[in-house]
Order: structure tokens, then sequence, then C-alpha cells
């Protein structure tokens, strides 16, 4: 099945797995996630009759059941069970694609908070006993408006720097703790973000 293709099954993975992803406008694929065995998939789309804006492919040994829209509805009529089973399969899927929504944001957040901190101790940075600290005292308010983020998803990055050790505060300005440590953390998110496209 490829991408805006109105599916004419849906598919119960008997064993195996199949991996669900996108083209994007470069027409590079990204996989975002993966359906795992005892699960539907397509249904919601074979339902409604929309299109699919995914592709999938299988993994290695995949065996599937192909469905047919009238087998789907006969099932659901006779059994509540495949009723509850197809609603549950719905939900977990678009849950899989919120939760995947939310990773990439809070990824694309820490690295827009690290690049700032590499601004700001090229401008106000001093040598200090531990790393750079920055002469100059920023508020969370302006670091949302500078990286275009929400003040709790600054204070929610902030923290998670501070509980890395990376950053710290001395007479209300940030400290930089190690420049280097810094770079490695952003480039980590970085990476993580690439590998779950």
């Amino acid at each position: 099945l490829h991408p805006g293709q109105r599916p004419q099954y849906c598919y119960y993975i008997r064993s195996g797995r199949v991996f669900a992803g996108v083209t994007d406008q470069g027409q590079s694929e990204r996989i975002l996630f993966f359906i795992k065995k005892d699960s539907l998939f397509l249904e919601d789309y074979l339902l409604t009759g929309g299109r699919s804006p995914m592709f999938y492919v299988t993994d290695t040994d995949v065996v599937v059941q192909k469905i047919t829209y009238p087998e789907l509805i006969q099932s659901m009529k006779n059994n509540f069970t495949v009723t509850l089973d197809v609603i549950q399969a719905m939900a977990s899927f678009g849950e899989t694609a919120l939760n995947r929504v939310i990773d990439n944001v809070d990824q694309m957040a820490a690295i827009r908070i690290c690049n700032l901190f590499f601004d700001m101790a090229e401008l106000f940075g001093e040598p200090a006993k531990e790393g750079i600290c920055l002469n100059v005292k920023i508020r969370q308010e302006i670091i949302g408006k500078l990286t275009g983020l929400h003040r709790v998803t600054v204070v929610k990055e902030l923290n998670k720097l501070k509980n890395h050790g990376l950053l710290t505060m001395e007479d209300g300005c940030y400290c930089i703790t190690d420049m280097d440590r810094l770079t490695r953390y952003r480039d980590d998110v970085g990476l993580k973000n690439e590998e779950g496209m």
C-alpha cells in the first residue's frame, strides 16, 4: 500500500512486525513506528474509506491475515469482543502517533535550548571555577521568546539540563558546567530524533 491509497483490506499480524512510515517532500522514507504481532492495522482507513497517508513494510518472516470490509463488519456484528479489539487498535494507533509527535517536540525543544546557550556563551560567557557563566541575567520568559517555546517547556528543558549536571545558577546567572558535555548532549538528542524518524 502506497501513501494516498484507499486500502481494500485490513490486516491481522499473526507473526513478525510491520513498519509504518511516511515519505517527506524530499522523497525520503522515514519509519515512524512498528505494529507488533496480534495487532490489526489499516482497520480505521478500511472502515472510514479514507486514504492512508503512510506506507507499510514488513519485517522478515511476517505472516498476516487479509480481512475484507464485509468480513470485518460481519465479525464486529457477530462478536462484541472483536468490536472492542478494533476500537482498541484504533485508539492505540492514535496514541502511538501522538506520543511520537510529543517525543519529537521534546527533542527539538532540547536542541533549541542548547543552541541558545551556545550563542549566549559566545556573547556573554566568562570563565568560571567550573565551566562558563553567562554575565547576564536572562529570565525564562525571555528564553521562551528567543527559542519560540512555551514557558512550561522551557522550565522542563532547563530542569533536564540541571539534572544532567550541565547547567547551574550563580548569583542569578546561568553557568554551563562543561561545553563539550553540553555539545554531546545536544548531538545525542538530535541523533535520537533522526533514528526515530
